[in-house]
């Protein structure tokens, strides 16, 4: 009896992580709320800083409010095909470079602010703290693909592989 290769239904594969995950989330909450407080603080002192520190924690809570969800979608998935799998990956390699930027544009407007003495020490901190909520999330999501949904999902794939 000769064996068929393809044509059958694609492995379910078992999320690795829903904790890193839940984490990762809650994160990313945080740095929404820090951001929105920056925001507000921001709009309220009304600075007449040339730095666009007001931009730039909007558009942290922006990849904040995004992260979140994509997060949170991947802790509710308890299994889920390798295409799901795939497409969520490449999500998560976008978020991470565009949180990577923001975390260096952030840097990099925290060394101007620093050095200006128009800008509100309030807002300079509000950057500072979602800059190094930027470091952290990124930190902890490289060592969570690295170390935890990489070999999980290649362990996983070589397992079905040896079934079929």
């Amino acid at each position: 009896m000769r064996r068929r290769r393809g044509g059958g239904p694609a492995p379910l594969l078992d999320n690795p992580s829903v904790a890193l995950c839940v984490i990762s989330m809650f994160l990313d909450f945080f740095l929404f709320f820090v951001s929105s407080l920056g925001v507000i603080f921001a709009s309220l002192l009304q600075q007449t800083c040339e730095i666009p520190l007001w931009w730039f924690l909007a558009f942290v809570g922006v990849v904040a409010s995004v992260s979140a969800v994509l997060y949170a979608r991947m802790s509710w998935m308890e299994y889920g095909s390798d295409r799901i799998w795939m497409l969520y990956g490449f999500l998560t390699f976008a978020v991470f470079l565009l949180q990577g930027g923001t975390m260096v544009w952030g840097g990099y407007l925290c060394w101007l602010a620093m050095q200006s003495t128009e800008c509100a020490a309030d807002v300079l901190n509000f950057t500072l703290v979602c800059t190094g909520l930027l470091a952290i999330i990124e930190f902890i999501g490289f060592i969570s693909v690295y170390f935890v949904f990489i070999p999980s999902f290649m362990i996983q794939l070589r397992a079905a592989a040896k079934f079929t």
